[in-house]
């Protein structure tokens, strides 16, 4: 048995169709796929989701400003680091300067030299340079006393240039 009415397969001529089964189908299907038909009884509305789904380029950016932080706390950590060493290093160098100072005034000062240390003013030396060089100057006479006789018996030898002769 035919269904009576229009059986035209146009979009705009499914309103005018009898209500079967396989017309409601066809219809929901028409409503589904074609989001522009004229049927504007129902409008065709697509619900989105939306989230807040951060991008990959918001990550990296995340990221590098956590590995900047994370760079600064190792920079600051590296100074202090190397400050510490510093200091140990320097306070090392003074505790072997002092142990020098102890080692020499304990073996190598008696009598004459170690008055003279025991006499000069505190603090009046700020190095074991300084130490050096005033003992040198007190007690290493660099000039050698020379006698009339080992001057009038030295000779100059052959190819030796004036200026070591008179030095020697």
């Amino acid at each position: 048995m035919k269904s009576q009415g229009n059986t035209s397969k146009a979009p705009s001529d499914i309103s005018k169709r009898p209500n079967t089964r396989s017309h409601s189908r066809r219809l929901n299907h028409m409503r589904i796929c074609h989001p522009l038909s004229e049927d504007t009884s129902q409008p065709n509305i697509m619900s989105v989701m939306v989230t807040d789904v951060d991008t990959s380029e918001d990550k990296m950016t995340e990221l590098e400003k956590k590995i900047n932080m994370l760079m600064k706390v190792v920079e600051e950590m590296d100074y202090e680091i190397a400050s510490l060493k510093n200091h140990i290093e320097c306070h090392d160098v003074a505790e072997s300067r002092n142990l020098l100072v102890k080692q020499f005034v304990r073996a190598d000062l008696k009598e004459n030299t170690f008055d003279w240390y025991t006499n000069m003013k505190p603090e009046s030396i700020d190095s074991w340079e300084q130490l050096e060089r005033d003992f040198l100057n007190r007690f290493y006479n660099t000039r050698r006393i020379v006698s009339m006789m080992e001057l009038t018996n030295t000779r100059q030898r052959k190819g030796e240039p004036i200026i070591d002769y008179i030095n020697r």
